[in-house]
């Protein structure tokens, strides 16, 4: 989306967010991540939850429940709802028609659990208690990496200057960075092989003990053919990290050692997940000339924001097809926003919702889009020449 009003992109919606609470309605067992990263941001964010059935004096988390008939009581303009019901069809409609008819107000006051979550949680959290949030924040630490995959994420075969980044320059990135950011969903260490990096104890032990309380989940992901040291594990353990295990299967059977970094992490304690996927979304450039690029970017929406040397890249991908060499920028403030120079918080929530100064990113010219437009998959891992 391209900037009309930079800086006020939200005001409107915003309006709607400040001095209130939210209400749950409903907790189904699947809302619970959100309920708890709400209580990790604010205890006070939370009002109450609408259980089904009578009169309940329990507490959920510290949070008082209520009926449907002591929400029908409550004062509209104090709260908005979060429609947390079970997948039921019938049962939420029950809920949301009576939402409706106390005079909430769809996408002003009353919302779904995963819309809120994925789309308004960022601008609620803005407007209401002045905290900058950020679903996803990724950072690569280094380029180089032991395997040569087709169709890699990362575009490592298009870069002929693999490089790790030093210890200094990822300290003071996020050290910039979280001099804006308030919280993070994830904070995720990536590559290349992050596993290769030197100094990934000193860096992880950096942002744990400066910064892990304003990080809800602190991730590192693998490509799963490197046995961490003891060393490392223990300080994936102190800092309550999360790793991702890529397993790639047959591609490079050879060389997996996914199921011993899981029993390794497991036996220590580390919460980690094994990630077999069928397939892979192709995101290698092509020729596009003559598609609509505007439309193009409205119907990809990537989700994913990184950051690097002090800037908040909007798209991941244009951020490491820059890095890798695929385009040549002569303007990174076009990309990118220096988070030493931007210190307007609503600036930097809206270019993580998409909004940039063309409408677009350098690469979305030659990129085939996000798994919601790009039907193109490949086998996962298999491996180029060196």
């Amino acid at each position: 989306m391209k900037w009309t009003n930079r800086g006020h992109e939200f005001d409107k919606i915003g309006e709607n967010f400040k001095n209130k609470q939210i209400i749950f309605y409903d907790m189904a067992e699947d809302t619970y991540h959100l309920f708890n990263r709400l209580q990790r941001i604010n205890k006070n964010l939370i009002a109450a939850i609408v259980v089904d059935g009578d009169k309940n004096d329990e507490e959920i988390c510290a949070v008082k429940t209520i009926t449907k008939l002591e929400f029908a009581s409550m004062p509209i303009d104090n709260y908005i709802v979060v429609l947390c019901c079970t997948n039921a069809a019938n049962y939420r409609a029950q809920a949301h028609r009576q939402a409706i008819n106390l005079g909430y107000k769809d996408g002003e006051s009353l919302f779904y659990y995963d819309t809120f979550e994925y789309y308004y949680l960022p601008i609620f959290l803005y407007y209401s208690l002045g905290i900058l949030y950020f679903k996803t924040l990724n950072m690569v630490i280094t380029t180089v990496c032991n395997l040569n995959c087709k169709g890699c994420l990362n575009y490592t075969s298009y870069n002929s200057n693999k490089h790790s980044f030093t210890l200094e320059e990822l300290k003071r990135n996020v050290d910039v960075v979280f001099n804006r950011v308030d919280f993070t969903g994830l904070f995720l260490i990536s590559g290349g092989e992050p596993f290769l990096h030197k100094d990934i104890i000193p860096l992880v032990d950096y942002i744990g003990e400066k910064y892990r309380k304003n990080i809800l989940r602190l991730s590192i992901v693998t490509n799963g053919t490197i046995i961490p040291s003891e060393e490392l594990v223990k300080c994936l353990k102190r800092n309550n990290v999360y790793v991702q295990i890529d397993d790639y299967g047959r591609s490079i059977e050879s060389l997996s050692k996914a199921s011993d970094i899981e029993y390794i992490l497991n036996d220590y304690g580390i919460k980690c997940e094994v990630l077999r996927v069928p397939y892979w979304i192709n995101m290698d450039p092509v020729d596009e000339d003559g598609v609509d690029i505007l439309a193009k970017v409205n119907a990809c929406n990537v989700p994913f924001t990184g950051t690097k040397s002090g800037r908040l890249f909007g798209c991941t991908y244009n951020q490491f097809a820059i890095e890798a060499g695929l385009i040549s920028v002569d303007n990174l403030d076009n990309e990118s926003l220096d988070l030493e120079k931007i210190s307007d918080k609503r600036t930097i929530l809206e270019m993580q919702m998409g909004y940039s100064p063309n409408g677009f990113w350098e690469f979305c010219k030659m990129c085939p889009g996000h798994e919601w437009m790009n039907n193109d998959s490949i086998v996962p891992g298999q491996q180029l020449g060196k």
